[in-house]
């Protein structure tokens, strides 16, 4: 899991619209790598402890990478 903080500044600025208000916010990415199989768990995991009605929860397919690598994402996560 990393917490990746938007270039120098600590903290990236969003801009949303709950009910139709704009409103700016700022907040911290949070990347988390996990297998396919856990993706499920994990949304709701995160969809359950946080703040927002509706957080950002995302998916993106890894290409490629080091071998060593995904093998210790492999080793590193439990289905």
């Amino acid at each position: 899991m990393q917490v990746l903080n938007q270039f120098t500044s600590g903290r990236e600025s969003s801009k949303f619209h709950p009910l139709f208000q704009i409103q700016t916010d700022s907040e911290e990415l949070l990347i988390i790598k996990t297998r396919e199989s856990l993706l499920e768990a994990l949304t709701e995991h995160v969809k359950a402890n946080h703040e927002y009605d509706v957080p950002e929860v995302i998916a993106m397919p890894i290409k490629g990478g080091s071998l060593q690598y995904l093998e210790w994402i492999k080793e590193s996560t439990r289905d």
